[in-house]
């Protein structure tokens, strides 16, 4: 197996033809709100008419995009990273995606969304960087019975299991995708009214680039599932397949750097540097790093109803295992919404748990980071962490502390969507609407 070659960021016909090597084809990718992953494949001769015009999609045909009386978008690689495989003389590239007449960034699009959120953070010096926990089942006849009484991150028994996820981590690592560790997971059991077993798996990515995060995210879930099809095996991602198992979350761990990768949400040099009026101890929490955190938990629910807008399953996970449904913040306390890591002083972080892989991973980011900018912007107070046992708390005790819960359906969740100004202000009326009311069919 053969390493891709990852270019820059291209954006002229001399460093595209440099990114191509000695490509035959070109793997054109792209998303839409739901979070599926497109592509079309064309022949390298069309690189330079397709990097320099766009390539003409039917956007009608794609969820959430467009309407069928106006419905040709393009597909943009120009200012994209280019991934050539040797191997398979495939160079891939994730495009943003463009209307066809006016040639300006489709509304509808979640890539492009993040890239402008991201943006806003790059203005004030602030470059958030993240990465994702890639959970699903693997579910077959051939997985091992003996597997599913065990727990992580043990791999007895799971021979088939292992390999499966050994060479999806290797396969991702391949395509370009920033595989940090694969590993098994809490989940197992045996499907009920079937022959069937499952067992569940993680692969983690390295820290990264908000929206590479997300690309390497999606074509992780396709490669997956790839590679389990090959082996008679399905890979299911959906967040409660099984009633009585555990959940697969998708889980976001964020940071906000300078550009030369230095942490500015606790006391760092850089930090003094760019805020000396802030005062405090390496390994803490700074101010930009609290207020972060209070507009997540500010906008939380309004978060939950965004990702969580095309199954029931998102809801039925939530307050399940170790899957949060309270707003609050914690140190290692995984009923957290938002967890502190264990991490060195100078490399601290916060998870976001709530996540799924229902919806898409490009909106989910563009929603909790568009949150954390608004709490930095207004300069939000964030409440202490809450280090207890939550579910002991009483209503009253919630009350005082201020934690709220998630919404627990689908209808409840809709509810929030329709009527939130925060989602309105991030994702504009027309994507709000559809993520209100999908198109039958189109989820």
């Amino acid at each position: 197996m053969v390493k891709s070659l990852i270019s820059k960021p291209v954006n002229t016909v001399e460093e595209l033809k440099a990114a191509l090597h000695d490509a035959v084809l070109i793997e054109y990718m792209f998303t839409n709100p739901a979070g599926v992953l497109f592509s079309m494949n064309e022949h390298v001769s069309r690189a330079v008419s397709n990097f320099e015009s766009g390539l003409g999609v039917d956007g009608s045909s794609i969820p959430g995009f467009t309407s069928i009386e106006c419905s040709d978008v393009l597909l943009e690689s120009k200012g994209e990273c280019f991934f050539y495989n040797p191997e398979t003389k495939i160079a891939s590239v994730f495009c943003h995606v463009s209307d066809y007449k006016t040639r300006l960034p489709l509304k509808n699009d979640p890539r492009t969304l993040l890239k402008n959120i991201c943006a806003e953070y790059n203005a004030m010096g602030l470059y958030p960087v993240t990465f994702s926990e890639l959970e699903f089942y693997l579910i077959g006849k051939e997985i091992s019975a003996e597997s599913t009484y065990l727990r992580y991150p043990s791999n007895t028994g799971m021979q088939l299991a292992s390999e499966i996820r050994r060479s999806a981590a290797l396969q991702m690592i391949d395509d370009g995708v920033a595989v940090r560790r694969e590993h098994a997971e809490c989940g197992s059991g045996h499907v009920e009214g079937t022959d069937l077993n499952c067992i569940q798996s993680e692969i983690e990515l390295f820290l990264q680039e908000a929206c590479k995060t997300c690309d390497d995210t999606l074509k992780g879930k396709y490669l997956i599932s790839q590679i389990a099809a090959q082996r008679g095996v399905v890979a299911d991602f959906m967040p409660k397949p099984y009633p009585n198992i555990a959940g697969s979350g998708l889980h976001f761990h964020m940071r906000l750097n300078n550009k030369d990768g230095e942490n500015l949400m606790t006391y760092t040099d850089a930090y003094a540097k760019l805020r000396p009026e802030d005062k405090g101890q390496l390994g803490q929490f700074n101010q930009i790093g609290s207020s972060f955190i209070a507009g997540i938990l500010k906008y939380s629910r309004d978060i939950t109803s965004i990702f969580g807008a095309f199954s029931e399953q998102t809801y039925q996970r939530l307050g399940k295992s170790e899957a949060p449904v309270w707003t609050f913040w914690g140190q290692a306390n995984r009923a957290a919404i938002l967890r502190q890591p264990s991490t060195g002083p100078k490399d601290i972080r916060i998870e976001f748990r709530a996540g799924d892989f229902s919806g898409s991973p490009h909106l989910l980011t563009a929603s909790f980071l568009a949150a954390g900018l608004d709490g930095i912007k207004q300069n939000l107070q964030c409440p202490a962490p809450y280090n207890g046992n939550i579910a002991k708390c009483t209503h009253e005790e919630l009350e005082a502390l201020g934690i709220k819960r998630l919404p627990t359906s689908l209808a409840e969740g809709k509810k929030i969507l329709a009527e939130s100004e925060f989602a309105l202000k991030v994702l504009g009326e027309g994507l709000r609407g559809y993520l209100v009311h999908p198109v039958a069919g189109h989820e």
